[in-house]
């Protein structure tokens, strides 16, 4: 089951990381390949909010499309993602 919160934050983290990508112009395959993962549907499920990435794969995302300064964005909202309400942040 997945406790209350995680949802939403999968969502927020793959629409972020889906929105930078577009950005950067680079397709699934060819972020997939830039991030060092071997195929491109480990990727689709994380932009379509179906798993929750490791931090150090967000890192090593963000640092693929030039945006590592969010890393910290990242990182609370992983921090965060077992809380029972948003208000409680």
């Amino acid at each position: 089951m997945v406790e209350p919160g995680k949802t939403a934050v999968r969502r927020a983290v793959g629409r972020e990381l889906k929105r930078m990508r577009n950005a950067k112009g680079l397709n699934l395959k060819a972020a997939a390949e830039a991030a060092g993962e071997t195929g491109d549907k480990a990727l689709m499920q994380v932009e379509r909010g179906r798993n929750l990435p490791q931090i150090a794969n967000i890192d090593t995302l963000l640092s693929t499309y030039g945006c590592r300064d969010q890393l910290p964005n990242f990182q609370s909202l992983l921090k965060n993602a077992g809380k029972r309400n948003w208000k409680d942040w």
